[in-house]
C-alpha cells in the first residue's frame, strides 16, 4: 500500500481526498442529477450516477436534513379487501 504523507499530498503531488470532501462531492452530484432530471427514486439515483445504493441513501439523507431536498409524499396503501367465505 502506498504511504501518503502527513501533509496530504500523494507522491503524484495530489492531494488524498477526505472522507468529508468524497461525502460533498457525492451529495452534489445526485443534487445536479435532480436539479437538471426532475424527481429519481434511489435506485435510478444509484444507476446514474454509478454510486451505490447504500451511498446514494446517507447522500440524500444529508440533503434532505440540510433543506436542500424533500421527499415525497408516500403513496397511501390500499387496504385489501377481506377474503370472501
Amino acid at each position: 500500500m502506498a504511504e501518503v504523507p502527513v501533509d496530504g499530498m500523494a507522491p503524484s503531488g495530489l492531494m488524498a481526498a477526505r472522507p468529508a470532501l468524497i461525502r460533498a462531492l457525492n451529495e452534489q452530484l445526485l443534487l445536479d442529477h435532480i436539479r437538471t432530471s426532475g424527481p429519481y427514486s434511489r435506485a435510478d439515483l444509484a444507476r446514474v450516477s454509478g454510486l451505490s445504493k447504500p451511498t446514494v441513501s446517507l447522500a440524500l439523507a444529508n440533503l434532505e436534513r440540510a433543506g436542500l431536498i424533500r421527499r415525497p409524499p408516500r403513496k397511501a396503501r390500499r387496504a385489501r379487501a377481506p377474503d370472501a367465505p
